[in-house]
């Protein structure tokens, strides 16, 4: 009797995983792939058709908008949740950015927004959200139930909320707002007086540089014992620049700024963990800012709310220097089957602690560099400058 070889044994047939997405020929790797280029690196759909073609996949623009939209609806779940832990920050930053939309009844496009609300150091995940309008109504859906410091620029919107939640949102003003309403004058030419309120401001910044690594209660102390004189000569200069100012004077939307807000800027004096300015949402609504040059306009509204699902998870891991698509990878390969506590341990700054080789390492050592050589110039500005 003839033995059969056993390497020509039959082994029984795998069973093909399950697809992530309904009539979808590709696997969770290359819509990692194809998620990180669209929401990471801000290719177009109709340009990674033409990067495709190069290597013989045929992929068409409207079957990879189809595929984002099916996989934002299963993020879903994870977004919200991100949303949740968001919602419970101490103080929360919130800022927007105007993105077209195609208006087929218009024949042309609208303007749409962009909201992103970022959580504090507990609650370390950045939540974009869509809105059709810019109007009260949008901005209040958004802000939800928020109780606590909620930071933003004068958007009236946010400061109409917040005066009608019977304080249960405070408003928190944004220095680099502040400070920018007199760098134009001092561009122009020599400005006394614009030099002298911008020189108080960096003094405010310069305790913060000192104060960024301490504790809460300590950065607190600093600001009681530091900034808080600066701050009170601001707000005398202020007052007797309204006296002396003309209507029409170049500092008067500066000091009108400052002074019908004042309340909100002085509110970062009463807790450490308030930053002084909005400038961490605003580096994190760079990410649609930087897409929107790429890809132009939306198609739909349904194209905005996948994108608000895609950012909340991109610009969270650009926070805390992750590899994008080695993170939605293993997301994509868990998300159907996770149960609460797995969705948790999905939540970026979590699945990061149990992938610490995911972390981009170069961005880090960058901005560690950077850090470094802004204190550096601070330290030598200060140690030129005469205090008073």
């Amino acid at each position: 009797m003839k033995k059969s070889s056993p390497w020509k044994t039959r082994q029984p047939a795998r069973a093909a995983p399950e697809p992530l997405i309904e009539r979808c020929y590709v696997g969770v790797a290359f819509l990692a792939y194809l998620t990180a280029s669209r929401f990471a690196d801000h290719i177009p759909y109709y340009r990674e058709e033409d990067i495709l073609a190069r290597v013989g996949f045929s992929i068409h623009r409207a079957t990879q908008w189809r595929w984002m939209r099916a996989l934002a609806g299963i993020l879903l779940p994870l977004v919200e949740l991100m949303r949740e832990w968001t919602m419970q920050s101490w103080v929360q930053g919130i800022d927007e950015t105007p993105c077209d939309i195609l208006c087929p009844e218009l024949g042309r496009t609208r303007s749409a927004y962009l909201y992103a609300q970022y959580g504090d150091g507990a609650h370390p995940y950045v939540c974009f959200a869509f809105a059709s309008h810019k109007d009260e109504e949008n901005v209040r859906r958004i802000v939800g139930s928020y109780a606590g410091y909620l930071q933003s620029d004068a958007y009236i919107c946010y400061e109409l909320i917040a005066a009608a939640s019977e304080n249960r949102i405070i408003a928190v003003g944004c220095w680099a707002h502040a400070r920018r309403k007199f760098e134009p004058l001092i561009e122009a030419g020599p400005h006394p007086q614009a030099a002298w309120i911008l020189g108080k401001i960096q003094k405010l910044y310069d305790i913060e540089d000192r104060a960024r690594d301490v504790t809460d209660d300590e950065r607190l102390a600093l600001r009681q014992a530091e900034s808080r004189p600066i701050v009170t000569g601001i707000k005398a200069w202020l007052d007797a620049r309204d006296q002396d100012e003309l209507p029409k004077s170049p500092l008067r939307a500066g000091i009108n700024y400052l002074r019908n807000r004042w309340e909100a800027f002085e509110r970062f004096l009463e807790d450490g963990r308030i930053p002084i300015d909005n400038n961490r949402t605003e580096a994190m609504i760079k990410g649609p800012v930087m897409g929107k040059k790429a890809w132009l306009f939306f198609g739909n509204e349904h194209a905005g709310e996948t994108a608000a699902v895609f950012y909340t998870l991109t610009m969270t891991c650009k926070r805390h220097n992750i590899d994008v698509q080695a993170y939605l990878l293993d997301v994509f390969r868990r998300i159907r089957t996770a149960t609460p506590a797995e969705l948790e341990s999905l939540l970026p700054d979590r699945w990061i602690q149990n992938h610490p080789e995911a972390r981009v390492r170069q961005r880090v050592q960058e901005s560690h560099a950077a850090a470094a050589r802004k204190r550096q110039r601070r330290a030598r500005r200060r140690s030129a400058v005469p205090s008073g």
